[in-house]
């Protein structure tokens, strides 16, 4: 066997023992609306995971529904990250929505929030804002998976604003390091149901 050879099936293996090892550490939750995702141990599933709308003039808050994924340790400790506020969840499309699009996986924003959806295709959208002081800044990452069903991955990443009062003695926080370790999970998820 020629050291090409050796060095793929090298790397192959240590590929497939690392995720063996990943894989007997990690959860596989089975959902009834069409998907199955696996996620480390140390994160909760939350079955009846729910993204509100702003209330509309009725003060009728739209839902759209899905399953949550939380970490229960800090992912970022001493630095900006709002670890409580940070989660991946699979969405299920809402009734409302007319279009299965990323878009129409971002939940409205209160008017005082400053916000905006600064990228979107029919397949992705990305959206960050602030609250009303501009302590704290949130993104939102909208991945579509299916079409039938109509699902999508949504990231969640909320932090101290930089240079703001509260992210003051903290280090900003590791965004790509977060984003890799959300695609890792994303990675495992199976649509069950077309």
């Amino acid at each position: 066997m020629d050291v090409g050879t050796k060095t793929v099936l090298m790397c192959l293996s240590l590929l497939l023992s690392t995720n063996a090892s990943i894989a007997a550490h990690w959860t596989t939750f089975h959902d009834a609306r069409g998907f199955s995702i696996s996620y480390p141990s140390n994160w909760r599933a939350d079955p009846n995971f729910a993204d509100l709308n702003y209330p509309d003039n009725d003060g009728n808050r739209a839902r759209i529904e899905g399953l949550g994924l939380k970490p229960s340790i800090d992912l970022q400790p001493h630095t900006t990250l709002e670890n409580g506020q940070t989660e991946l969840a699979v969405e299920v499309l809402p009734h409302y929505a007319n279009a299965c699009t990323a878009e129409n996986f971002l939940a409205q924003q209160p008017p005082d929030y400053e916000s905006g959806i600064d990228k979107e295709t029919r397949t992705f959208a990305h959206m960050s804002g602030s609250d009303p002081g501009g302590w704290y800044s949130y993104e939102d990452f909208v991945y579509l998976l299916s079409l039938k069903p109509c699902l999508a991955v949504h990231y969640f990443v909320a932090y101290a604003t930089p240079g703001g009062e509260i992210a003051k003695g903290e280090r900003p926080f590791d965004l790509g390091s977060l984003l890799r370790r959300f695609n890792k999970i994303r990675a495992t998820i199976k649509i069950t149901r077309r």
